[in-house]
């Protein structure tokens, strides 16, 4: 996916978490909390770039991180990822 089309999906769903109340926010906030990125440090180097990048295109650091705030590898997806047969 290139980055531009992340960096809007990114910022439609903040944009989205932004109008909910604010009694909602955090109960869905908690709910399917993928687990720290310093469990998969390849993902927090790739978000780390992806955040660099962003900033350098002049996306604003608070909506950069409210955007994937609580985003991160999903381990069930990781794990049927590598069981993919590979193709030639």
């Amino acid at each position: 996916m290139k980055l531009h089309t992340v960096l809007r999906l990114a910022m439609v769903v903040a944009a989205a978490l932004t109008t909910l109340h604010p009694a909602a926010r955090p109960a869905l906030a908690h709910q399917n909390q993928p687990p720290a990125s310093a469990d998969y440090p390849d993902y927090a180097a790739w978000l780390a770039d992806l955040r660099a990048e962003a900033l350098g295109r002049g996306i604003g650091p608070d909506l950069f991180d409210a955007a994937f705030d609580g985003v991160g590898p999903i381990p069930r997806i990781i794990e049927l990822d590598s069981k993919q047969p590979q193709s030639t």
